[in-house]
């Protein structure tokens, strides 16, 4: 195996169980959502300007990652959040509100965001 193969391979490895997405809002970035895969899903959410947030699902049966993403988006900005974003904190944590049934992307973007699959 050559040293580009082996370092592509090492990626492969390392990040296999990882996705992560952009949350975008009028064309700008306003934060990030990341998972990591495995018997359980954890959920790392960041709207940028304020503390990031965790949220973890295990189980069987049903959207982990939704699930996940719920609990994390519920705990956010609990920590420090810059005044001028927290309009975005607001607006993301009330569309995560509780199961409703749909998934957790849908939810953002109903909010008036987008969601772009940026690895994973």
């Amino acid at each position: 195996m050559s040293t580009r193969e082996a370092i592509y391979a090492a990626f492969d490895s390392a990040f296999s169980t990882v996705s992560a997405y952009l949350i975008t809002h009028e064309g700008q970035q306003v934060g990030r959502v990341a998972f990591k895969h495995g018997a359980s899903v954890r959920c790392f959410a960041q709207v940028w300007g304020s503390d990031m947030a965790q949220g973890k699902a295990g189980g069987g049966g049903y959207d982990k990652a939704t699930a996940a993403a719920e609990q994390a988006f519920a705990r956010m900005g609990q920590g420090e959040t810059r005044p001028d974003v927290q309009h975005h904190v607001d607006a993301i944590k009330q569309a995560m509100t509780g199961p409703d049934g749909h998934r957790w992307i849908s939810r953002i973007e109903a909010a008036g965001y987008s969601v772009q699959h940026v690895f994973g």
